[in-house]
C-alpha cells in the first residue's frame, strides 16, 4: 500500500506540475542545478545535485519542468513515507 500511496501522489503532482519557474526560490535553484552552482544559504547540496542528474538525464521538458518533477518526486516519496509510518505506528498501538 505504501508504494500505491506514493504513485497516487505522484499522478497528482505531475499532473498539476508547473511548467516553468515558478516563484520564491525556485529559479534560484534551477539555475543552480543547471550550473551544478550554490544557491543561497545553506545550499540544498542533494537538491543541486538530484536537480543536475534530472536535467541531465530526462529527455523532455524544459529544466525548469524537470526539477520541478524532482520536486514532485521526492513529495511523492515522502507521502508513502509518512503513510507507511504512520500505518506501522497505528498497527503497534493497537
Amino acid at each position: 500500500p505504501p508504494i500505491a500511496v506514493s504513485c497516487c501522489a505522484l499522478l497528482v503532482y505531475a499532473s498539476t506540475l508547473h511548467p516553468s519557474v515558478a516563484g520564491g526560490d525556485s529559479g534560484e535553484l534551477i539555475a543552480a542545478a543547471c550550473s551544478l552552482g550554490t544557491p543561497h544559504p545553506p545550499g540544498y547540496p542533494l537538491h543541486t545535485l538530484l536537480g543536475h542528474l534530472f536535467i541531465r538525464l530526462l529527455p523532455f521538458g524544459t529544466p525548469a519542468a524537470r526539477c520541478n518533477l524532482l520536486s514532485a518526486v521526492c513529495s511523492a516519496a515522502a507521502t508513502g513515507l509518512v503513510f507507511s509510518c504512520s500505518l506501522h505506528l497505528s498497527l503497534t498501538l493497537l
